[in-house]
């Protein structure tokens, strides 16, 4: 659903992205981990149209990203590391805006905001307005949003933080479930516990290159979490990440 062939971002005399490739299938969720400054979140940028890379191509369920990215964005929904949000408004009438500006009539746009509501456990907070709301909650609405126009690709940067330990469980369910229904699912994170849980499979960037892409069921489940953080630590190690 979505490919990433050698693309490479350039700011100034920085290379923030070098030459990253991978592939995100259909009813995948892959995950994105590494340091700060490592170009997770430039690489997502890059894939939903928000920043043009220097070199490579970007493909979205066989859309040319660079050639027609109007039709490639309207195939993917994107939950920013920092929300967004409009705190005047609450959070049904907020996602019943950004319903009607993708296109939904306005009964459609407000049914569609209830079961996103109800979906994300915020059904009682529903009629609040979202300056209310905590940030986990306000993440939760972000994402929530990303879903409108039931997109085949979901791409979610950083959405645990500022989650408890019950809320991220709960974020955890509701993407297996969007992953049973077909959706491909990228996600770019520092958390590893939760990506390796979450995701099919792990791609480790260090420095603006794919250092290693993991396949998840290749690890032993009750060894798997101390296994990857292991293959990180030497990763890290090797290329000299750790103590810069």
């Amino acid at each position: 659903m979505v490919t990433v062939e050698n693309i490479s971002k350039q700011f100034q005399e920085t290379k923030a992205v070098r030459e990253v490739s991978f592939h995100v299938k259909k009813g995948e969720i892959f995950g994105l981990i590494g340091a700060n400054g490592s170009g997770k979140t430039t690489t997502l940028k890059m894939i939903v149209g928000l920043l043009q890379p220097n070199e490579g191509k970007i493909r979205i369920d066989g859309v040319d990203r660079l050639e027609d990215a109007t039709r490639a964005r309207r195939l993917v929904g994107y939950a920013p590391e920092a929300p967004f949000l409009y705190d005047y408004l609450s959070g049904a009438d907020y996602l019943t805006f950004v319903a009607q500006v993708r296109g939904l009539k306005e009964a459609v746009a407000e049914q569609t905001a209830w079961k996103l509501l109800e979906f994300f456990d915020l059904l009682s907070s529903g009629k609040e307005l979202i300056r209310n709301y905590s940030y986990g909650m306000k993440k939760k609405i972000s994402v929530a949003s990303a879903l409108i126009g039931e997109p085949p690709v979901l791409i979610l940067d950083e959405p645990t933080e500022g989650l408890d330990i019950f809320s991220i469980r709960q974020l955890n369910q509701r993407l297996q479930e969007l992953k049973s229904q077909g959706k491909s699912i990228l996600i770019a994170s520092h958390m590893t516990a939760f990506l390796t849980e979450t995701a099919d499979r792990l791609a480790i960037l260090h420095r603006g290159r794919l250092a290693k892409i993991l396949e998840l069921s290749a690890f032993p489940e009750e060894k798997r979490l101390g296994q990857v953080e292991e293959i990180y630590r030497e990763l890290s190690d090797e290329k000299g990440e750790r103590g810069a």
